[in-house]
């Protein structure tokens, strides 16, 4: 083993047990946000075996269309096939990614340095230059901001594609680089096949080929004008990523960045301008490590023009500056001008004219990789020039402050992950930092819903509508939505005050109609205050915008069964028992059956159902389908689960009587009722 391979194994440990002890802290940590809608409530990932049936589940839609980033979806369902909703196993995978993509950070950071030392004639030495990769790759990979890629578990499409990216960066600086052909070849299918699976993890990933433009030009100093092979690699690689862009897209651009738009409280260009804003802020946070500075969602509003507010104007000319001045001095100062060239590159995707949310620090975990080789350079390179002159005291002042800032990055890293524990953490500290922002009140109202502590989440809803009542054109339709719809939740189902829940649900819906569980709550509430009609309609737009889900064909089969539609009830509990083999869709189906006379088939849907021996209405239901031979035995059966239970029988009938209970139907039983009647003995 040479000493350089030996070094590097060194390295990795080291680079491993830092990351490992930053991210120690987060492995029992939960879900969080977007988890719930790409994980937790994600059927396709619940696979039972490595079988290629299971497999492709997760992969390929209803449709047959492959999902968007499927690879990072696939690992999901591995780590459920292995761990099921556990976060431990999701949070080891996600610090194994990091630092698997750390280690490819501190190969290319070597390939790099090492170029630069051969074209720009650096006196850097071999041993500074695998000091100022380890050191680099260690201030990249423990930054605080990286935490939201790294410990919030569905960013992992993040971390995944920018693993896929740098090894596929890594590849193709081997390729560069070695002589003999026939590796060449193998180098480049492999650069190709990482380049590939960076794209399958996140669409972002195809920016690759512009940062290798980008590298050729100022690490290698390759002159487009005289290299042909570099030549048709440059066209080549816009040609494709205007072909990629053509895909992704649908082949209509226009229309894709139109829908992108459509629930945005702002427009492309108020987007653009906002934009230099929010990536001055990033990099302050790249360059000031402190998570106090770090949080979820930011007060930043969409600015309405250049001058609107003013500092819209000074961070757009602060950007185009930086930019233009990279470009200029790239012959000069390569590293740091590669670095931000480097860094602006990779924010192109969510950074500029695709209508995403305004603000994510994860989107900088990427981008800033080269940053932190600069920043090591010109700390590394001071040490070792006082080191050389014999300044021992200016040198061991250096390495001081290397120390502390490894230890106070390290710990602000640690800090932030602790934030991460569960959502109320994560929204309290969110609240502290952002409290100009809707969504957060919402969020954590959301939260307090969950833990039955209704009046604490009215508050912050009413907070909410405060902010909104002041800044009414500055957020999405959708969080101003949420903050009725959440309240009408509330109102209907912790409160009883079923009026004032309808109306609540009505101008959440007027507001942003594509949320389906706004038309579930006020098909509820229709159907309490007896307006069956309006009911009927709100159930099937929730179904039209969530065909997916059991319990909103119940809802519409009970409506329905109401209405006395009972065959169209029957299909409607007959279509959520294809989605999920559920006990009360077999009782309301068999009760719709027998509403439509249909003996046999209320009989037939009961026997295929898995009954408890203790599921009172199952036997009930069993009793109105029973022949005469079957009846006494089932008679003495409810006796004994009422007597058992200590169910009162008088209460017991006024509810069945009643039968107006939302989840499921009722059988009528007055015909056995004299029957089943057992007093409690004094």
């Amino acid at each position: 083993m040479t000493s350089d391979l030996y070094q590097k194994i060194f390295h990795f440990f080291l680079l491993s047990i830092i990351i490992a002890t930053c991210y120690s802290g987060t492995l029992n940590n939960s879900w969080h946000f977007d988890d719930y809608i790409n994980i937790v409530d994600d059927k396709n990932i619940r696979i039972d075996s490595l079988s290629w049936e299971h497999i492709k589940k997760p992969i390929y839609s209803k449709d047959g269309d492959i999902r968007g980033r499927p690879l990072a979806v696939l690992s999901f369902a591995g780590n459920y096939l292995f761990s099921g909703l556990d976060t431990t196993g999701y949070h080891v995978v996600n610090i194994l990614i990091h630092i698997i993509c750390s280690f490819f950070v501190y190969l290319v950071f070597i390939y790099t340095l090492n170029l630069y030392r051969q074209q720009y004639k650096s006196s850097i030495t071999e041993d500074l230059i695998n000091d100022i990769a380890l050191f680099g790759a260690v201030l990249w990979a423990i930054h605080p901001i990286q935490t939201q890629a790294v410990t919030y578990i569905v960013q992992r499409m993040a971390s995944m594609a920018a693993m896929f990216y740098m090894i596929s960066l890594y590849f193709y600086l081997k390729f560069r680089l070695h002589k003999e052909a026939k590796f060449k070849v193998l180098l480049i299918v492999l650069s190709v096949l990482s380049w590939g699976a960076g794209i399958l993890s996140k669409e972002n990933a195809a920016l690759l080929p512009l940062s290798i433009i980008a590298y050729e030009i100022v690490i290698f100093r390759t002159s487009l004008k005289d290299n042909l092979r570099f030549k048709l690699f440059f066209f080549g690689s816009l040609i494709s990523l205007f072909v990629f862009s053509l895909i992704f897209m649908s082949g209509d651009i226009i229309s894709y960045l139109d829908k992108t738009y459509s629930a945005r409280p702002y427009t492309m260009w108020e987007r653009l301008i906002t934009q230099p804003i929010i990536l001055t802020r990033y990099i302050f946070l790249l360059l000031v490590p402190v998570a106090d500075f770090l949080t979820l969602d930011t007060n930043i509003f969409a600015s309405k023009g250049l001058f609107s507010p003013p500092i819209t104007i000074f961070a757009n000319l602060f950007i185009f500056i930086l930019i233009i001045l990279s470009i200029y001095f790239s012959r000069k100062y390569p590293l740091i001008c590669f670095a931000i060239i480097f860094y602006f590159i990779n924010h192109l995707v969510e950074s500029t004219i695709i209508g995403l949310e305004l603000y994510f620090e994860h989107r900088n975990y990427l981008p800033s990789v080269f940053i932190y080789l600069v920043v090591s350079y010109f700390f590394l390179s001071i040490c070792y020039h006082y080191k050389k002159q014999g300044r021992m005291f200016m040198y061991s002042l250096f390495v001081s402050l290397i120390f502390f800032i490894v230890v106070s990055e390290g710990n602000a890293t640690y800090l932030r992950n602790d934030v991460w524990k569960d959502d109320i953490t994560l929204y309290s500290d969110n609240l502290d930092k952002a409290p100009l922002n809707i969504r957060v009140y919402n969020n954590l109202a959301a939260e307090y819903m969950k833990l039955g502590q209704h009046e604490k989440a009215l508050e912050y809803l009413k907070q909410a509508e405060k902010i909104y009542k002041k800044y009414p054109d500055s957020f999405q339709k959708n969080s101003v939505a949420d903050i009725y719809c959440n309240a009408g939740i509330i109102y209907l189902h912790a409160k009883g005050e079923i009026e004032k829940a309808s109306q609540l649900l009505l101008k959440s819906a007027e507001l942003f109609s594509a949320n389906f569980m706004v038309h579930y709550h006020l098909a509820i509430a229709c159907f309490k205050l007896g307006d069956l009609p309006n009911a009927e309609t709100a159930i099937i737009n929730a179904a039209r915008l969530n065909g997916g889900e059991a319990p909103i064909y119940n809802l519409l089969g009970r409506i329905l069964y109401a209405e006395g539609k009972y065959d169209l009830a029957v299909k409607a509990f007959d279509k959520g028992l294809e989605l999920e083999k559920e006990r009360v869709l077999y009782l309301n189906c068999v009760a719709s059956y027998l509403a439509l006379g249909e003996l046999k088939k209320a009989r037939s849907v009961l026997f295929v159902m898995d009954a408890k021996d203790d599921d009172l209405l199952y036997w009930l239901y069993r009793l109105v389908v029973a022949t005469e031979p079957e009846k006494d035995d089932l008679i003495s059966t409810i006796v004994n689960l009422l007597s058992t239970g200590h169910i009162s029988f008088e209460k017991l009938v006024a509810e069945l009587s009643d039968n107006n209970n939302i989840q499921i139907i009722f059988p009528d039983i007055s015909s056995f009722q004299n029957d089943l009647y057992q007093p409690f003995p004094l």
